[in-house]
């Protein structure tokens, strides 16, 4: 029966030393070669540089497979505790939308979810590998263990091409190949993403991203909500006047005017939009009963109370 050995412990620097030192030169060469291929490949990548090296990975393993029988691939995991996903504990609360480029290495990301869409087939390396494509069109590699029964087989058929689903507090690292990404120990953290469609939906989630002061997230949600709106001024309003306070967050007064603005322009009644747009006026430092027309402002002759 042959056997997947997945190295993912740290080797014995002494011994390394020891053996490049009964080496001949061409191979000790080769040997710093293929160190600086380790290093470089921890190097944030592009999308499409994520896609290119995932493809190549998967040819390679496809290859080594078709030499073996595939069904009797089994991964030998030689770990120590610092490479497995620190134990989570109990949730509170539910779970904030993240984004791959919000992502910091090293780090278990509490409190948060990253929801996208597998953009390539899957591998096997002795866990199941696939690349994820968030909503804003960041890419990342997720390795799972400890799938029961896992293979090729069970891996094509879990994690196809195209399937949307969602990491639970992901855990984002550096792999022994050199490679970055999401490391998956329980395979119940990996769940079906949210179908958020309508409105609500994204002015739900929206909600959840600003009471965690995740104020461009928030932002990008309820952009979605104002696309996903069937019009009617009263929703839009509430929506306009939400975008209004995440721009203020994020220091960008002048487009706080506008969204507020607007926002009071649907629906008069809207106090809260009122409100943030006498501190946006204040906050930009524009004259509150004479307003100066600018680029990418609404202008009103006067500011309503």
């Amino acid at each position: 029966m042959n056997t997947f050995m997945e190295m993912t412990g740290s080797p014995d620097p002494a011994k390394v030393m020891q053996m490049l030192q009964s080496m001949g030169p061409e191979d000790q060469e080769r040997i710093m070669e293929h160190a600086m291929n380790f290093m470089n490949r921890g190097i944030e990548k592009s999308p499409a540089e994520e896609r290119t090296q995932f493809r190549k990975d998967r040819e390679k393993f496809k290859a080594a497979a078709a030499e073996i029988n595939s069904q009797q691939l089994h991964s030998i995991n030689i770990r120590h505790s610092f490479d497995t996903k620190p134990s989570s504990g109990s949730r509170k609360g539910s779970l904030v939308p993240t984004t791959v480029k919000d992502l910091s290495l090293g780090t278990t990301h509490r409190g948060k979810i990253l929801e996208g869409t597998i953009c390539e087939d899957p591998i096997f390396t002795g866990s199941s590998v696939f690349l994820l494509e968030d909503r804003q069109g960041g890419v990342i590699k997720v390795a799972v263990y400890n799938i029961p029964d896992a293979s090729w087989p069970v891996t094509e058929h879990i994690f196809f091409k195209g399937r949307t689903l969602a990491v639970q507090e992901p855990y984002y690292k550096q792999f022994m190949d050199g490679s970055l990404g999401i490391r998956v120990d329980d395979p119940s953290e990996i769940v079906d993403a949210s179908s958020a469609s309508s409105p609500s939906d994204f002015k739900t989630l929206g909600n959840k991203c600003f009471q965690a002061k995740e104020h461009q997230q928030a932002l990008d949600f309820y952009k979605k909500a104002l696309e996903a709106a069937s019009k009617p001024r009263q929703e839009l309003s509430i929506l306009c006047s939400n975008r209004s306070l995440c721009q203020m967050k994020l220091g960008n007064h002048l487009l706080a005017v506008a969204l507020s603005g607007a926002a009071t322009h649907l629906d008069s009644g809207n106090a809260k939009a009122k409100h943030r747009l006498k501190q946006a006026v204040e906050k930009q430092g524009l004259n509150s009963t004479q307003w100066a027309r600018q680029e990418g402002v609404v202008a009103w002759s006067q500011l309503q109370e």
